[in-house]
């Protein structure tokens, strides 16, 4: 299973950390500053990090800015 970190969902990158994860990856994502994306994207199997040290620490690839 591929294992990867989205820093940055804001948005293409939560739709593109939902498509991830709809597709059986295993996603951790960057704390996110808006209201809800975090839920939403728990919510399909992502794994939430605080910071990006710790998202890149638990991933094998990364997409964002």
């Amino acid at each position: 299973m591929s294992k990867i970190a989205v820093i940055g969902v804001g948005a293409m990158g939560e739709p593109m950390a939902a498509n991830f994860l709809k597709k059986g990856m295993a996603v951790t994502v960057l704390k996110s500053r808006r209201a809800g994306v975090d839920e939403r994207l728990k919510a399909l199997g992502a794994a939430i990090a605080a910071t990006p040290a710790e998202a890149v620490a638990l991933c094998e690839a990364t997409s964002g800015p």
